[in-house]
């Protein structure tokens, strides 16, 4: 058992896998009027675990509309 088993969970928003020019892979969404990006950083932890960064940038509200559909249900279980 988790210790999150018990807490409600919202979800943000649906990121998407993408993989850039150069093979590496990253994850994409939109969390209201504003991108979000998740990408791989060139950093471990001292026990070899990858590090991400997410990235968040406005979108100007003239050229975008804000994301939709945020209360779906997922397709697999929360991975934690």
């Amino acid at each position: 058992m988790s210790d999150y088993d018990d807490v409600k969970q919202v979800r943000l928003c649906a990121m998407y896998r993408r993989v850039s020019k150069g093979g590496k892979t990253y994850f994409t969404g939109k969390l209201g009027y504003n991108k979000v990006a998740l990408v791989q950083t060139s950093k471990t932890t001292d026990d070899g675990v990858e590090i991400w960064s997410m990235l968040l940038s406005e979108v100007p509200k003239e050229t975008e509309k804000p994301a939709v559909d945020t209360e779906s249900k997922l397709d697999d279980e929360m991975p934690f």
